[in-house]
């Protein structure tokens, strides 16, 4: 009788079950805050997969990627009116092949508005004068005023 074993060789590059991934999620979201998990998955026997950004992208961006797990989280300032979109290019490795035999994917995060923003009065010192006849419903004066809210752009009424 002969028994013959067959190791397995590292020679599967993995792959996300995605090519994709896009999620939207409110500005000001607090640090931790669980975004999306990207997940990978390697043909090999036992991989060790590694998940992390593109190098390039890491240092500006308010989120981190947990290198186990896949698990993207807030990690920074989210604000809409600074950054309304974030596309992120993340790199997965078989931690078994010292990152020579990796995977990328884009993850598209949409950042929505939230009404975080007071309006702001642009002509703020004012001398307005009416005159005695004025009927009611007359336009008295025109008040400037502006927010960075995205669904307040139109919606000051005074």
């Amino acid at each position: 009788r002969i028994l013959i074993h067959v190791d397995d060789i590292n020679d599967n590059a993995p792959q996300f079950t995605q090519s994709s991934y896009f999620v939207k999620i409110p500005e000001n979201q607090p640090s931790g805050s669980r975004v999306l998990r990207v997940v990978a998955k390697d043909r090999d026997l036992n991989p060790e997969l590694l998940y992390h950004f593109l190098d390039a992208e890491t240092e500006t961006l308010p989120f981190r990627v947990d290198v186990a797990s896949g698990w993207i989280t807030v990690a920074g300032k989210v604000d809409r009116e600074e950054t309304d979109r974030y596309e992120i290019t993340v790199v997965v490795t078989d931690g078994k092949t010292n990152r020579t035999s990796n995977t990328t994917c884009l993850v598209t995060i949409l950042i929505e508005d939230v009404n975080d923003n007071p309006p702001v009065i642009e002509n703020q010192n004012l001398d307005i004068f009416v005159r005695a006849d004025v009927a009611e419903g007359d336009l008295l004066h025109v008040i400037d005023a502006h927010d960075a809210d995205q669904q307040d752009q139109k919606l000051n009424s005074f």
